[in-house]
Formats: structure tokens, C-alpha cells, sequence
């Protein structure tokens, strides 16, 4: 074992569409508010708040929060695309955070698709909801460890129209931030680089990753590296192994 580091043009809320945008900029992972938000209008975040550290166990559970924060101007719904890597996570249940800020789910229930998950909500203006800039939480999605072993996110994904918020002028591409990197693993260390699972990060993960550093976008193991330490090596959990992944393996060098 080995141990590493941790569909059509819905409508929302007073008669508000969400239109087709340009593809939504990745912000930094601790864009929240105020100086330290992104450039975009806006930033839609999946976090891990109960995760002590970024390794699951198989059969453990995770709750991702799909959250809002930074906003210029009032949104009064969103819709969001997700997918997931359902070799290493099964997807268990979601709930919408309810009845603030958005008191009427549009895509109900929360459902996977194979890999995908989509979710879409807005205000009800029945109850009197207006169209708000609060940072808010607004939905909750479950997901359990498998066997499989290896790094993996929970991501925003390509789709069209994209992950909007719904503003008066209509659509409002946000930012957009997707967990941080969770390792799979029946490994009980959790240390960035750990390789052989032996609690330090020494020349002898040093060898295991030179074997499986493959490229940008090789997604197979090359020759002389096996399927579980190419998923280990994958440190950004981005399925390849490539100077990115060095970058991560150089900083948690310990030599020791």
C-alpha cells in the first residue's frame, strides 16, 4: 500500500435565466473575501470542512459543502455541474441547504449520473426571498471511500451552459475552486510523498515516483510502474504523473 498527501437553460428564482458564459476561471484556494477574492464576479467553492487530514480509509465518508462567497452584485440561483471519480468515491446522498438562501431546488433530488452530479436552486419569492449577497452554503453531498486506492477530487466540470449564478442581467460566470486533493488509501500515514506507506519521504519514494513520472496527460502507467503507485504518484489527483506532481513530492522531501 502506499500513502500520499495528504442541460438546458434553467430558469431561477423571478423569472431570472441563467445564459450560456465563457468557461469559469479555477480560483485560489484561499480566494474567500474581501482582498483575498478572485477577479471574477463571484466564487462558488466545493470544501471539506470534517476531514482531519486528506486521507479516507475505504468505506469512510466525506461531506463535500457546495458554497457561494465574494459576490459583486445579488444572484438569485445558481446551477452547478459536478463530477467525481467514482472508481475511488461512491456518491451516497445530497441535500440542499433550505430555505435560505434559495428556498426552491430545481434539480431534485440530488442524483448522480455515473460520475456526474448536477444541481440547480433558486429563491422563492412566495416566502419573500430577494436576491442576496451572502456568502452561503448551499448544498451538502455525501460521498464513501472505496477500495480503490489514489488521490481524487470532487471537481466543477465542462458542460453547456456551464456553472452559472443567475444575476438580473442574467448569467454570472463565477469562479470556481474544487476540493482539495483526498487520498484512498488503507495506509495509516498521510504524508505528502510517502510512496512505500513508511512514514517519511526519502530517496526510496524518490525511485517510485522517477518510475512513474510519465507526462502531462499520460493517464497509463509507463513501463516499470504499477497501477496503484501511477495513482499514488498522481499527487494533484489531476490522473497523470508530471513535473506538477514533482513540484509537490520536492516540497515534502524530507531525506529521512
Amino acid at each position: 500500500m502506499r500513502c500520499q498527501y495528504k442541460r438546458t437553460l434553467t430558469a431561477l428564482g423571478l423569472g431570472t435565466v441563467l445564459v450560456m458564459g465563457a468557461a469559469a476561471a479555477r480560483a485560489h484556494p484561499h480566494n474567500r473575501s474581501g482582498d483575498d477574492c478572485p477577479t471574477e464576479p463571484g466564487l462558488l467553492s466545493l470544501r471539506v470542512d470534517d476531514l482531519l487530514d486528506p486521507c479516507l480509509q475505504p468505506g469512510e465518508q466525506v461531506v463535500v459543502t457546495l458554497a457561494m462567497s465574494c459576490l459583486e452584485l445579488p444572484v438569485s440561483g445558481y446551477q452547478a455541474f459536478l463530477e467525481f471519480d467514482s472508481t475511488t468515491l461512491l456518491f451516497v446522498e445530497g441535500s440542499y441547504v433550505l430555505p435560505d438562501p434559495f428556498g426552491i431546488p430545481l434539480e431534485y433530488p440530488i442524483a448522480a449520473d455515473g460520475n456526474h452530479i448536477g444541481l440547480a436552486a433558486g429563491i422563492n419569492p412566495i416566502i419573500g426571498q430577494q436576491p442576496t449577497t451572502a456568502d452561503a452554503d448551499l448544498a451538502y453531498l455525501t460521498f464513501e471511500a472505496l477500495e480503490v486506492e489514489g488521490t481524487t477530487r470532487v471537481r466543477f466540470r465542462d458542460h453547456n451552459p456551464p456553472t452559472l449564478l443567475s444575476g438580473a442581467a442574467g448569467g454570472v460566470v463565477p469562479a470556481l475552486l474544487d476540493t482539495p486533493v483526498i487520498l484512498v488509501t488503507t495506509c495509516p500515514f498521510c504524508r505528502l510523498g510517502d510512496l512505500d506507506c513508511d512514514d517519511d519521504v526519502d530517496a526510496d519514494d524518490f525511485g517510485i515516483f522517477v518510475d512513474c513520472l510519465a507526462g502531462p496527460n499520460v493517464t497509463n502507467p509507463p513501463p516499470g510502474c504499477n497501477p496503484t503507485d501511477f495513482a499514488n504518484a498522481d499527487l494533484d489527483a489531476d490522473s497523470d504523473v508530471d513535473l506538477a506532481d514533482f513540484s509537490l513530492f520536492q516540497a515534502s522531501f524530507s531525506g529521512l
